[in-house]
């Protein structure tokens, strides 16, 4: 898990994906943690942090920005969780990129995602699950996504973000990524 070192740098939002914005009040002081989640999943997704549900959509073409406020500690393990899943049996694929107050923390196709495509124990949403028996997403094939996506979203692709699934993004099915990251004190 990437430890953090917090700075104060504003939130952006896209426009062809799902922005989440977190704002989170630490225990001690002022201090503000600001954890952005931008993505999107074909077909749908659900959305936790730290435990917490965020929220849930369908379809992976238009933007829908949340504003949602936990308190979470200052320091310590935290965790983005998404459940994804195929409903048109199409192609399916998941893209994120995940920043804390500005800060790059997890980018699809390159750091930080853990993946399995068989339903976990209730708990794997919770910052302190066991996922070390699961495993970095893997791409999806490329003609595929300039295919089925033509290279979209735009705003994920052109930071790096790539389509990824737990198998060949053509097999469908369900899929649930974990983001673990750590505050440090």
């Amino acid at each position: 898990s990437p430890t953090v070192p917090v700075t104060t740098e504003p939130a952006g939002t896209g426009m062809t994906h799902t922005g989440i914005t977190v704002t989170t009040t630490a225990d001690t002081g002022d201090t503000i943690y600001e954890l952005e989640v931008l993505m999107t999943a074909d077909d749908a997704w659900e959305l936790w942090i730290d435990g917490n549900f965020i929220d849930s959509q369908e379809g992976w073409s238009f933007t829908d920005i949340n504003e949602t406020t936990l308190d979470l500690d200052t320091d310590g393990p935290h965790v983005v969780a998404v459940h994804a899943y195929d409903v048109f049996n199409v192609i399916a694929g998941f893209m994120a990129e995940v920043r804390l107050n500005g800060q790059v923390i997890g980018l699809t196709g390159s750091n930080g995602w853990r993946v399995v495509g068989s339903q976990p124990t209730a708990d794997w949403i919770d910052p302190w699950y066991d996922d070390s028996s699961w495993n970095a997403p893997s791409a999806c094939d490329p003609t595929d996504v300039s295919i089925y996506w033509q290279d979209r979203p735009v705003d994920l692709t052109s930071v790096g973000a790539g389509w990824v699934w737990p198998r060949p993004c053509r097999d469908l099915g369900d899929a649930w990524f974990r983001l673990p990251f750590f505050i440090a004190p």
